[in-house]
């Protein structure tokens, strides 16, 4: 039933946060435990069994106490054991759910590799990152950084900034309004937009308020 459990978590942070990846789910996740219990449970232990229940792998998943009753209130359960009352989905839904998964990801990177090798080199189907933002190159044109392809979402939303604390962090619905993550030289940078580092092309974390009291206001105070 851990399975079950860690799977319906993350299909409802998904919600929660408008976001499918699973740095910034896990994240969302063990925030909240921390919340509701005071103990710690890393991202990346979320994101690995994640990862072993939806790859239906035979491997043993196995929560400690606190983190099963917060996954469970996290549901909207009273307890891990009403969670289970609730929940009697048998294997055969859940490995039609898994297959119907696996056939979506195949689809979508088929259409994108497709994509990618109908695009037209001679134009401005790329772009290359500029300091604090993306500018349109030409896919064949030598540039200092490497270009990459066009994403009008990143192109228009992603800016590197310098926050304050008058910075709205978070949308009225409750999300995440601005991202982190760390440049090569291991600094401290903030994005407008969740996706990967332009530079290091790692991951970006959604803020968290633990970040902001850390980073960003004891920060400005210091320097007032």
């Amino acid at each position: 039933m851990h399975r079950n459990l860690i799977i319906k978590a993350f299909e409802k942070a998904k919600r929660d946060i408008q976001s499918t990846k699973l740095t910034h789910l896990s994240t969302h996740l063990s925030d909240y435990i921390f919340e509701v219990s005071g103990e710690q449970y890393g991202e990346k232990s979320l994101r690995t069994y994640y990862n072993l229940a939806t790859q239906n792998s035979s491997d043993t998943i196995e929560f400690k106490e606190y983190v099963k009753q917060s996954l469970s209130k996290f549901l909207g359960y009273k307890n891990y054991q009403e969670f289970i009352r609730e929940n009697s989905e048998n294997e055969k839904k859940q490995n039609i759910f898994f297959l119907k998964k696996k056939t979506t990801i195949g689809l979508i990177l088929l259409i994108s590799v497709v994509s990618f090798f109908g695009y037209d080199m001679t134009k401005k189907n790329c772009m290359v990152w500029n300091i604090d933002h993306y500018e349109k190159v030409k896919c064949s044109e030598e540039q200092i950084m490497k270009p990459v392809k066009y994403n009008e979402d990143m192109y228009h939303h992603l800016k590197k900034i310098e926050p304050n604390c008058d910075y709205p962090f978070f949308k009225p619905d409750g999300r995440e309004n601005l991202w982190y993550g760390k440049s090569a030289k291991g600094e401290l940078e903030f994005f407008t937009h969740y996706g990967l580092h332009p530079i290091t092309n790692q991951t970006l974390n959604p803020i968290t308020q633990y970040m902001i009291d850390k980073y960003i206001c004891t920060a400005v105070s210091i320097g007032e």
